[in-house]
């Protein structure tokens, strides 16, 4: 299996041109003070297994990588996630914490700083990101939708929950505003999402996971 374009995605990350993305906008609303709220789409109270799977699909200016990654909560401040590529090969072990990583094991082809770091702010935004409190510096609240505006790093995250509550999709900005990373949620079953789609709107990686239910 070729993983040459792992070894070049530092390259493409640098020297590639940013698209132009489309700002992420709220109204304009009054100044309020809100409460801490808890996001929890698969770490519930009532669900007690504490580690997933997820297939996974990785594509990368077009160039394609499968595998199952693991993840397993130990605690809200910490998780441990492991890439088994197809064929068996371990393309990194690796544990998220709220503001660092640790990595254990990581493929030659992925052992690139800029590399190391893209993944663990995607799977943070995956793990802290979908079961964290937080407190909002807004809310939009519309008919079928409601907007939820959080600080993230120097930026805002957005989260955007539909008519029945249920989150839908996780917005990252970039320093201009606009889109930088987003996270569609999709196929609740029995509340749980069976489905995570990320996309990266300044380079050409996109993420897709499926949960396996076995």
């Amino acid at each position: 299996m070729k993983f040459l374009w792992f070894v070049s995605i530092s390259f493409f990350i640098v020297f590639s041109g940013c698209n132009s993305s489309k700002p992420v906008t709220i109204q304009k609303q009054e100044v309020q003070t809100f409460d801490s709220l808890k996001i929890s789409i698969y770490w519930k109270d009532n669900f007690t297994d504490s580690s997933l799977k997820f297939y996974t699909k990785a594509v990368i200016y077009g160039r394609e990588i499968k595998g199952i990654l693991f993840v397993k909560k130990m605690s809200d401040y910490y998780y441990k996630t492991t890439f088994l590529a197809q064929g068996a090969l371990k393309l990194f072990d690796m544990d998220l914490l709220p503001d660092t990583f640790i990595v254990h094991e990581r493929a030659k082809q992925i052992d690139k700083p800029i590399v190391l770091r893209t993944l663990a702010n995607d799977l943070r935004l995956l793990t802290f990101g979908t079961h964290k409190k937080y407190k909002p510096n807004s809310i939009l609240k519309e008919p079928n939708q409601t907007t939820i505006r959080t600080p993230y790093k120097k930026v805002s995250l957005f989260y955007i929950f539909n008519a029945d509550n249920q989150l839908k999709e996780l917005i990252t900005t970039s320093s201009s505003g606009g889109r930088d990373v987003s996270v569609l949620v999709t196929n609740y079953q029995n509340g749980i999402p069976e489905n995570l789609n990320l996309k990266h709107h300044h380079f050409k990686l996109k993420i897709d996971l499926t949960l396996a239910k076995e």
